[in-house]
């Protein structure tokens, strides 16, 4: 454990060559990718149509969770017991970085988890949620998603402004951005990260404008608090992977002391995406904290459509839309694809 101001950060390695091999190759099967650990002469690479896809079946997904929990040693019993006594505010920084989904896994493995650390700077006081601003940048779908969040954001007495497809722009959004009375800015939209050429990735924020790394570099975030931003976009998660620590991409540029992160490590099913972010979004109204809100999200998500539908109807009207939508949905929630995409940075 490192100090870092007041935060503890936590520095999981992983035990063995052969763990971060295994890991390595199960990641590159789940996401269709290329990444080689070692000097390989007979590695094979894969040229499917779109990198970083997730494999949406329960086998598939099971199989890489079960090579992270080997390939970090979770399964060692000082390593369970460090992570234990870990305190209140430990957070992770894993290298090399990788984007797979080791808070997901700890939490189910554990019991509990930990944010990413990317700024390695001790985080303002999270602020209640009393306004927020949902954006919606484009796809055919996200009218559905900011409905369903507008509403549950409105149940809670949280002020909620929305930005139709349509009405929004990159230049009114860098305004938006800007203005320190949200506490949560969520914006909807796609988002693709470039596998192979991470410069070229790019992000909307209206039907016609995309903006690459080096624009999303430039907003300036007002100096109140901490406030959250949510990208409720695909690989709006993902970062280079160099066999250093979290630098390019999203996380490593927008998250800091004044604003926490939670973005997607690879691109979503837009049912699935909707569903978990309308359960981010009411555990955020009743929790004290981001972090635990995120937590309680994954946990509720990862036990599948039963646990969901409970929460739901705990939280909103029997004859809800999304609770339909969820019924007629054909999606496996229960899958790593679906409860393991979410990130949560600082």
């Amino acid at each position: 454990v490192s100090g870092f101001g007041n935060s503890s950060v936590l520095v999981p390695h992983p035990i063995g060559g052969r763990g971060i091999e295994n890991m390595v190759t199960s990641l590159n099967s789940f996401l269709s990718t290329n990444i080689v650990p070692i000097d390989d002469p007979v590695f094979t690479p894969v040229f499917p149509e779109r990198p970083g896809v997730p494999d949406q079946s329960t086998s598939g997904g099971e199989m890489f969770a079960a090579a992270i929990v080997d390939g970090f040693g979770l399964s060692n019993g000082a390593v369970r017991s460090f992570l234990m006594s870990l305190p209140a505010g430990a957070s992770l920084v894993t290298v090399p970085w990788l984007n797979c989904p080791l808070q997901p896994v700890l939490a189910r493995e554990f019991g509990r988890t930990f944010p990413y650390d990317v700024s390695m700077l001790v985080p303002r006081t999270d602020r209640k949620i009393r306004r927020a601003l949902l954006w919606w940048a484009n796809t055919y779908v996200g009218g559905r998603s900011m409905d369903w969040y507008a509403e549950a954001l409105r149940k809670f007495a949280v002020d909620t402004t929305t930005v139709q497809i349509g009405e929004a722009s990159a230049e009114s959004f860098v305004e938006h951005y800007a203005d320190k009375r949200y506490d949560l800015v969520w914006l909807i939209g796609h988002g693709h990260w470039d596998q192979h050429e991470h410069h070229r990735s790019a992000f909307s924020l209206s039907e016609s404008e995309q903006r690459d790394l080096t624009w999303w570099a430039t907003l300036q975030l007002p100096e109140t608090g901490r406030r959250l931003l949510v990208l409720d976009l695909c690989d709006s998660g993902s970062v280079a992977v160099t066999g250093g620590m979290v630098d390019l991409g999203l996380p490593g540029l927008l998250a800091g002391p004044g604003q926490a992160v939670i973005g997607n490590l690879w691109p979503v099913d837009p049912t699935a995406s909707a569903v978990n972010g309308l359960v981010l979004i009411l555990a955020l109204v009743e929790s004290t904290s981001y972090f635990e809100a995120f937590c309680t999200a994954v946990n509720v998500t990862r036990q599948g459509r039963p646990s969901i539908r409970d929460f739901l109807l705990r939280h909103l009207e029997g004859d809800n839309v999304c609770l339909d939508a969820l019924d007629k949905s054909s999606v496996t929630f229960e899958a790593l694809a679906h409860w393991g995409a979410l990130a949560f940075f600082q």
